[in-house]
This record gives structure tokens, sequence and C-alpha cells, in this order.
């Protein structure tokens, strides 16, 4: 443990002075390439030796143009050979192939910015000059292969390779380290991480031996076979890695097929999007259909502002501009309405929406976006692809269930909470109840001889009239539902008999106050909207002063409406306690 907090604590130092390490790399790397050019001009090299080390540099090269990529970072084999080009050639010829051959790799994939490319170079030539120190520490000589005797090789030459096969290993989480924070933490199987080096050194081994014995008749034995285990190597490992991202997508189809709300559907579709691909930040954009707009539902990422957040979630965008059914729409909707206008998206030099489609229809759009440049590949996309469809039909599903839901809990008419919401809502209300709350009944008066002179028609206008006074009023201070016919109930929150009765009493002013127009049914010549003044007799009672029970309150405010309001010239209030 002690070792351990050293160890972070000499982390956090060397992170803090990111720009004077860097200094001190590039310093140390333009020396170390410099004296190498130098040695190579002094050196006099015969033609023979030239086109030898013109045939390592091309067996290099190509097995660095098929890199096998194990857990987000590239795992290089030329090194791994590199023991031919060190043994027969010296320090610095090994150095000046390694460092070229590894940009056949960079100029491939276009893998990184400058500083992780700069990060790789100087790391590998660190590897060069640790494993060449250990060969000459423990006795080592380069030039006499086959001169020296067996026993005086073998120990530096397993020194020089346990040194390339460890560099080889931990230095991608190394640079992971400094450049993006990433904890060095547990790496998982090292065995699996490790094969494709144990595998490739003793081969380097091989064309060591074989090209002092038979010089370069040797590059023809191994060539193909070495570059066909590359290959080989790589498809596995890429293979592998699918079968590994498919296994997610299967979980999350799994895991959601079943799962109905919107929240969890969401939480699930970003946590499979962070195993399938890497990414600095990730948000998804959902349909509002009534509305006809994008708004973003989800962002995920490091360093966002709290204000550039709440803007961010706060952007709408327009689908009547917009026919969102391929991925450049989806990029186009990026460029437009987010990368530009946001600081944190500004750097992001990989991005990749993906519009979430099924039966035609769309449901979001996913982006995914890196600061390394060529960060997807097209790889990756078939199955982004893929987990973007079986989103898709998750969030349809989802949203469908909601709306079900919806329509079981609301009145068709009026768009109020139905009886049986408002029921186990006051039943979930007084087991959790920490304080008094109102039930307040209202009925509207002489609603039948309305529907009666008017027709049904009319007296259904005058129940959405009341219904979105009601609305307007309620609001956030409780529920309000369609009790049956013509009667409405109200359940306000945490408010006194004397508070209830105030508002109330504000609300039936407000209702008798104001016009609904209406135009007769039953007498089709008369096509004029007349203006109706409605009237509506309330019945207040308090729990738990009045009832301790859902049946009991709703009884007693059924009680003061009936008994102090109607039998007394209706468009009243009563409250219980007053009978």
């Amino acid at each position: 443990m002690v070792l351990e907090g050293h160890f972070r604590e000499c982390g956090c130092v060397l992170k803090q002075n990111k720009k004077g390490i860097m200094f001190f790399a590039v310093a140390f790397y333009t020396l170390e390439l410099l004296l190498g050019f130098v040695f190579l001009v002094k050196e006099q090299f015969t033609v023979d030796q030239v086109i030898d080390i013109g045939l390592l540099f091309t067996l290099m090269a190509l097995i660095n143009f098929f890199p096998i990529k194990v857990k987000e970072h590239f795992v290089v084999l030329a090194n791994t050979i590199s023991l031919a080009a060190f043994l027969h050639f010296g320090f610095w010829v090994e150095v000046i192939l390694t460092q070229l051959t590894m940009l056949s790799t960079w100029w491939r994939y276009r893998l990184t910015s400058w500083e992780w490319l700069f990060g790789q170079l100087v790391l590998l030539l660190v590897t060069s000059f640790s494993a060449a120190g250990v060969f000459y520490l423990l006795g080592g000589r380069t030039g006499v292969l086959l001169s020296a005797p067996f026993t005086s090789m073998f120990l530096p030459i397993l020194g020089y390779l346990l040194i390339i096969f460890l560099f080889n290993y931990f230095h991608p989480y190394v640079l992971k380290w400094f450049l993006e924070d990433v904890p060095l933490g547990r790496r998982g199987n090292i065995w699996q991480e490790a094969l494709p080096v144990l595998i490739f050194l003793p081969i380097g081994a091989l064309l060591s031996l074989l090209f002092a014995q038979n010089g370069r008749w040797a590059f023809f034995y191994v060539f193909f076979p070495f570059l066909a285990l590359s290959v080989i190597l790589m498809l596995f490992y890429r293979l592998q890695e699918i079968y590994q991202k498919l296994q997610v997508i299967h979980k999350l189809a799994n895991g959601i097929a079943a799962q109905l709300d919107m929240g969890l559907v969401i939480d699930r579709l970003m946590e499979a999007v962070g195993r399938l691909l890497p990414y600095q930040y990730c948000y998804l954009l959902l349909v509002d259909i009534n509305k006809q707009v994008l708004k973003p539902v989800r962002l995920v990422g490091d360093g966002i502002l709290p204000e550039e957040y709440q803007r961010f979630m706060q952007t709408e965008v327009d689908l009547q501009n917009h026919v969102c059914d391929q991925k450049g729409q989806g990029n186009e909707i990026n460029e437009r309405y987010f990368r530009g206008k946001f600081s944190f998206l500004r750097q992001q030099k990989s991005v990749y929406s993906i519009p979430l489609l099924y039966d035609q229809q769309l449901y979001g759009i996913l982006t995914v976006t890196h600061k390394q440049a060529n960060q997807y590949t097209k790889d990756d996309l078939p199955l982004v692809e893929i987990l973007a469809h079986q989103g898709a039909i998750a969030l349809k599903n989802a949203a469908d269930y909601e709306r079900t839901r919806r329509r079981s809990e609301r009145d068709e008419l009026t768009g109020l909470y139905n009886y049986r919401y408002f029921e186990r809502g006051l039943e979930e209300m007084i087991r959790k109840s920490n304080g008094p709350f109102a039930l307040i009944l209202l009925d509207i008066d002489y609603f039948k001889k309305v529907n009666d002179h008017y027709g049904h028609l009319a007296g259904n206008k005058i129940l959405r009239h009341i219904a979105t006074i009601l609305k307007e009023e309620v609001e956030e201070r409780g529920t309000v539902a369609r009790f049956g016919g013509e009667e409405f109930v109200i359940l306000l929150e945490n408010v006194t008999e004397e508070e209830a009765y105030r508002w109330a009493e504000a609300l039936r002013e407000k209702i008798a106050s104001t016009p609904v127009f209406i135009q007769s049914d039953l007498a089709p010549e008369d096509n004029r909207e007349h203006a109706h003044y409605v009237s509506v007799s309330m019945g207040i009672a308090m729990y738990p002063f009045h009832a301790r029970d859902a049946l009991s309150l709703i009884r007693q405010a059924d009680r003061a409406m009936y008994m102090g309001a109607k039998r007394k010239g209706r468009n009243k209030v009563a409250v219980y306690s007053n009978l």
C-alpha cells in the first residue's frame, strides 16, 4: 500500500508537469535520432548490407501495416523481429528501422493526433534503448551471432526479448494514462493481450538465426509465413472483438425487450454504446411527436460547464426542416445545431450520428464524438446500426406503453385523470401523507338542463371548459380528475381548512364569471354561439380531521357538497365541519 501511494503521488507530479515532460521527450528523441543518423552516415555499409537492411525494413513495414487491435489499443509486432536487425547491424540500425516502420501503421489508420504518434515513437525508442542496454549488460555482442558460443548469447538474447515483451504490453496503457488520464488500474487478461507478442518473439529469434546462417534467403523463407500469421492474428482478434460487441447487442436486446420504462431503456442504450465505441461525449435526441421536434434527453461526458449543459438540454431541432432517414442527415443536424454552438464539442475530431429508425419511423438520433481523428472505422458502424435498430424498437415499445398507460389513466373527453387513477392516487396520499390535505368535490349546477336545452355536444363543451379552468388553477398544487358525469374531484396537498376554502371560493368565482360559447344542436336553424355562464357547487373534506380512509373522505366531501351547497341554493362552497 505504501508503494502504491508513492506511485500515485509520482504519477500526479508527472501529469502536473506534462508540458515539461513533453519538452524533455522531444529533446531526447531529437538527440537520439540525430546520433542514429550520424552513425549511419559514418558507417560504411556494403551494397549487400544495404539490401539486407532494406529487406528487413520491408518486412517490418508490412507487419506494422497489419497491427492487431486488442482492447482499444494496437499491438504492433515489428519490434519483435527487430532482433535480427539489432544482432546483425547494431543498435542504431534497429532504432531507425523501428521508428520508420511505425509510420506505416499511423498512415494506414490515421490513428491519433501528433501527440499520440510522438508518444508511440518515444516509447518505442525507450523500448529499443532499454532492450539494448539489458543485452549489453548481460554480456551480449552484436555481429557475432554464429561465431560466439551459444551459452554466451542465450542469456543476453533472452533478456532483450523479455524487455521487448514487457514494453509491448505496458506502453499502450502508460500512453493512455499520460495523454488521456485513463487510470492504470487492472488490465484484465494478460495472456489475451500478450499472446501475439509471445508468438512472434521466438519467430523473430528464429529469423535472426536463419539470417546469420543463410543470408538474405532467410527473408524469403519466413516472409510469407510471417506476413500470413500477422494477418491471421489480426483477423482473429478482430473477429473476437466483433463477437464480444455482438454479445453486448444481444444482451441489450434481451435486457430491454421486456423493459417498458422509457428512462431505463435510455440508460441501457447509453450503457451499450459505451461498451461498443470509445467516446468523449455521447448524447441522445428523441422525437417529441406532439411538437414535431428533436429534444436532447441524455448527455454523457466530462468537463461540461453547468450553463452549457442546461443550454444543450434546452436545444430543440425542428423536424419540419429535416428528413432524418439517413446517417448524413444526422451529422448535418449535429453540425448545425450542436457542434458549432457548444465549446466542449468544438474540439471533437471524430463525430458519428445515426438515426434510430424502425419501420421508416424516426424515434431519435444517437451521436458519439471523440477528440481523436478517425476514431470510428467503417467496420464499427454496422454494429452501431444494429444497436440503433434494437434501441429504436425498445423506444417504440416504451413509447407505446407510455401512451397506452396515459390513455388508461385519462378521461378521453376532458384530458383529466379518470376515477381509477384518482382512487389509486388518493390511497397513495393517505399512506404517505406527512401533513393534512383537502379533497374537494365539484358538481356543475343545472347541467341536465343544459343538455336538455342545447344538446349533449354543448354539454361536452362545458365539461371541457371546466376541465381547462381546473388544470390552469390546480397546476402543481395537487391533482384534478373527472369523478364521473358532471362531477370533478381535486386533491390539494399541504393546506389548512381555511386555505382550502379560500382557494375553492376563488375557483368558484372564476368559473362563474368566465363564459363558455355554445351552440344549440336541438335548433338547427339557429347556428349562433351563445355565451353561457356556468356555476358550480363544491364540498370540502379534510384529511385526517374529517376522515382517515379514502372512502370516508369522499363520502364526507359529497355530503358537504349536497347538504352545504346544493340544498342551500347552489353556486356555493361548503366545508364538512360546518354542516
